[in-house]
């Protein structure tokens, strides 16, 4: 991407050398527009960064209607200062629509709005859609947009689709009815370009459809991806954007949070171990439906550290070991933290390796004794990279990054499943790994994100 792209960009942040791996992407839809009924939009993105060191992100616009695969990631690198937010505008000109991609590291945080401005009046502000992993469509789901209308009085909705998938173009059906449920014209099949935008003007119009309320549009895809409608109002001078609804499916309250897509999640909630003499560990078998081949796995619990062994501070006391049977090369997770002085916590795995290759990183933590800490692991295989989050409270108190070694980019797991162990042994001491008598490990939940 050429640099005056961001030529206008106003950026509360420092540039970087260099960015370091990142968790993820996310994906904001650019509408930025002069002219019509008198007003203007202009999309602002703020970065945030609640963290205690400074954190990574880098901004790429990807125009509308071109594969977006090459251009990613290519955009000018910047900083963010611990605590401090800053904000992106001008990503692009106006009449230049497209997606602006922004590589994140994990604890980036990142909001969009719409500035709509009538003339010279003060600004609007609207939301813009986000897109994560969290949101988007899995390929084959039907997403539904609520509430297009076009009118004789200038009102008028826009249709847009992103196409997720970096390496296919992904063909996309569209229908639209109105609120009676009668269909407007038949269902229109598009393609998109790989990690890309499409976006349609007045779709309604498109659809020989020149007056109608509340109408409702419904979008599928072959691949991963993300719709969205943006409704014109020139009286108010604003653009409102339409986003995937939510459905009667939700199972908030009683019972487990569905998965997204088609994840598989295990949970095991509250308080589940608490080592004791003879109790030192905590085994599970976690059960799947069928072999799976996963993109990556996600893994949460929540852990109060007691007293390290008197005498054996510093040596190895367990987190978490997560593994595909016993042989070798099957360990997805092998987690301890160390007492002081060392005060760190480690990470090895050797997932696909031949003996005696491992992966392994460590990073300074001070657990507290009695200080509850959460854990975020992600194991993604798809870009081959392990990301472990440590917080208290919500503040990050650890961020560690290594390769992750799952051949061909796929973390397989067999039929029989995976297990999950707490603690160490008390036969464990012998090489230097102690139990971990007092600690209490609570909330644990592990998604499995299959292609």
């Amino acid at each position: 991407m050429k640099r005056t792209l961001f030529g206008c960009l106003t950026l509360l942040a420092a540039v970087a050398a260099a960015l370091p791996a990142a968790a993820g992407n996310l994906y904001v839809p650019l509408l930025d527009r002069d002219g019509v009924g008198g007003s203007h939009q202009r999309t602002e993105v703020w970065i945030a960064n609640p963290a205690t060191q400074t954190r990574n992100f880098t901004p790429t616009f990807l125009p509308t209607g071109a594969s977006g695969t090459a251009l990613s990631g290519t955009g000018t690198q910047a900083t963010v200062l611990n605590g401090r937010t800053g904000k992106l505008i001008g990503a692009t000109s106006p009449g230049q629509f497209g997606l602006l991609e922004i590589v994140a590291d994990t604890d980036v945080q990142v909001e969009a709005r719409l500035a709509n401005t009538l003339g010279a009046g003060s600004a609007v502000y609207t939301p813009v859609p986000v897109i994560t992993s969290a949101n988007v469509v899995s390929a084959g789901a039907k997403a539904n947009l609520l509430g297009l209308s076009r009118s004789s009085g200038g009102i008028y909705t826009d249709l847009g689709v992103v196409n997720l998938d970096r390496q296919a173009v992904a063909t996309c059906s569209v229908s639209v009815f109105r609120a009676d449920g009668s269909p407007v014209s038949g269902t229109a099949t598009i393609t998109v370009e790989a990690l890309s935008m499409r976006h349609f003007g007045d779709a309604l119009a498109l659809l020989g459809e020149t007056d109608v309320l509340d109408a409702r549009a419904q979008v599928t895809c072959d691949k991963a991806f993300y719709p969205y409608a943006a409704q014109f109002n020139p009286v108010a001078g604003t653009l409102l954007f339409a986003t995937p609804t939510g459905s009667g499916a939700s199972t908030l309250g009683p019972g487990n949070t569905p998965p997204p897509g088609t994840s598989v999640i295990f949970t095991l909630n509250g308080l589940f171990h608490t080592p004791t003499v003879g109790h030192e560990i905590k085994q599970l078998v976690v059960g799947v439906p069928q072999a799976l081949s996963l993109r990556s796995m996600i893994i949460d619990w929540d852990i109060t550290p007691g007293p390290f062994t008197v005498g054996h501070e510093s040596q190895n006391h367990s987190l978490i070991w997560v593994y595909r049977g016993k042989n070798r090369s099957n360990t997805i997770a092998n987690m301890n933290t160390f007492g002081p002085p060392r005060s760190t916590i480690k990470n090895n795995t050797n997932v696909d390796l031949a003996p005696p290759a491992i992966t392994t990183q460590e990073t300074s933590m001070a657990f507290q004794q009695g200080t509850l800490y959460h854990i975020h692991y992600v194991y993604d295989a798809e870009h081959a990279t392990i990301t472990t989050t440590v917080s208290s409270g919500g503040v990050t108190t650890a961020v560690m990054t290594q390769n992750a070694s799952a051949k061909n980019h796929i973390l397989t797991i067999p039929a029989i499943g995976f297990n999950v162990q707490f603690g160490n042994t008390a036969a464990q001491a012998a090489s230097g790994e102690w139990p971990t008598y007092g600690w209490q490990y609570a909330n644990l939940r592990i998604e499995m994100v299959p292609y």
